[in-house]
């Protein structure tokens, strides 16, 4: 395939690639940080089985300073009402995601209910722990996740996809002007190539990026780019289809030219 502006073509292409790199970090930064996949990720977080796998906490069980059944009685009712409010703070961005006191509280809760139901002395034992724990939740999310969360925000708004939607354009009308009928070759394969991306990322995230241990404690998703993917695809193969008419048509005319 010979360009007429090699250079220049070449150094357009990178950028051109460049582009749909960046699109795609920040098109799966929007996806990542949106209220349906916020609100599962959320809702789906395993408080009980996070708690028992906590280091020290896991320590003092297999040391025998108090049974893991003491987490059994955590109340859904609560437990749910903290996951709404960690929605709604995100949504809102308001400085104090979840409240520290409100974890240990329901912790401590679950605990009274199996001394109680046992006559045994569980929290003396475990309240330590309990209130270390709760601790760490609390600022991990208060802090370290609620960051990410911006940051992953602030990366994935419309203005800036919209704004690599236009370079991508305006970049292809460019090399057009200098290539004719082979940008359309150029962008066909993009889009095709970019499609396969699309549909690796998408099943693929969580491997990628290695976040699989988080699956113990909240429900991994697909990042629902189906309809990403499928539109690439299909643009791609329509503007391959259309540049091999293209090639067939002017070798049909040059062809006859020639017999006259």
């Amino acid at each position: 395939m010979k360009l007429n502006k090699p250079v220049i073509t070449t150094l357009l292409i990178i950028i051109l690639v460049f582009d749909l790199i960046f699109f795609s970090f920040s098109l799966v930064c929007k996806k990542l940080t949106n209220t349906k996949n916020i609100t599962s990720i959320v809702m789906n977080f395993d408080l009980k089985k996070n708690i028992i796998e906590n280091e020290m906490i896991e320590k003092n069980i297999s040391n025998y300073k108090y049974p893991k059944e003491i987490f059994n009685n955590l109340d859904k009712k609560e437990i749910r009402k903290e996951q709404n409010k960690i929605i709604n703070a995100l949504i809102t961005n308001e400085s104090e995601i979840i409240n520290e006191k409100s974890i240990e509280k329901i912790i401590i809760n679950s605990v009274n209910i199996y001394d109680k139901k046992n006559k045994t002395d569980s929290y003396n034992y475990s309240k330590d722990d309990i209130k270390q724990y709760s601790n760490k939740l609390s600022y991990l999310i208060n802090n370290e996740y609620k960051s990410l969360y911006n940051i992953l925000k602030r990366v994935g708004q419309n203005q800036l996809l919209i704004l690599y939607m236009i370079i991508f354009i305006i970049i292809s009308i460019i090399i057009y002007k200098f290539e004719n009928n082979t940008m359309i070759f150029i962008d066909s394969i993009s889009l095709i190539l970019y499609s396969f991306f699309i549909y690796y990322i998408n099943n693929n995230f969580y491997k990628i990026f290695d976040l699989q241990e988080y699956s113990k404690y909240i429900k991994l998703h697909s990042l629902d780019l189906d309809f990403t993917y499928i539109i690439c695809f299909i643009l791609g193969v329509v503007l391959l289809l259309m540049y091999l008419v293209k090639i067939i048509h002017k070798t049909i005319k040059m062809n006859k030219i020639g017999w006259r």
